[in-house]
């Protein structure tokens, strides 16, 4: 039996919304209507795609990244101090409380999928954004390519 596996980069919805030299943000910022409208028509596309992966018997892993306010899976950043004039300091920005939530496009692409009546892909939260990240090392990646293969396999 082969097994093909593709690769395909969900757009980053903060950059098309703010574009690249906005201010950080944390959950709380971006769960506005707004934003949520911004999700749910970046996430027909994608629907699209999963509909017909799915039709075809693929078996999908969505791969987010835990630390974003949009796209973390398993932690995202929450603060109600954020907000109003950009006054925060560097090391200010890793002074948010993270939260066992889903970003907001995680969340509004998961409601997405349950409304288009398609199967749940399997999800991993990769922490990229978390501090320290810079400082990974092989065991950490190590760890993700388990957790990888783990949620492949099944």
């Amino acid at each position: 039996m082969n097994i093909i596996y593709g690769i395909l980069q969900l757009p980053c919805p903060e950059t098309l919304f703010a574009g690249a030299r906005r201010w950080w943000q944390v959950r709380d910022q971006y769960d506005t209507e707004g934003y949520r409208e911004h999700c749910r028509m970046l996430a027909k596309p994608i629907i699209t795609m999963l509909k017909e992966y799915q039709k075809e018997g693929y078996d999908v892993v969505l791969i987010g990244v835990d630390g974003s306010p949009s796209c973390g899976i398993n932690l995202s950043p929450t603060s109600k101090k954020w907000g109003g004039p950009p006054t925060l300091r560097d090391e200010d920005a890793w002074n948010a409380e993270m939260v066992n939530k889903p970003g907001i496009f995680m969340e509004v692409l998961m409601e997405e999928i349950k409304k288009a009546g398609l199967k749940e892909p399997k999800v991993i939260g990769v922490g990229l954004d978390l501090k320290d990240a810079e400082h990974w090392n092989s065991e950490e990646i190590t760890n993700i390519i388990a957790e990888l293969k783990e949620k492949l396999s099944k």
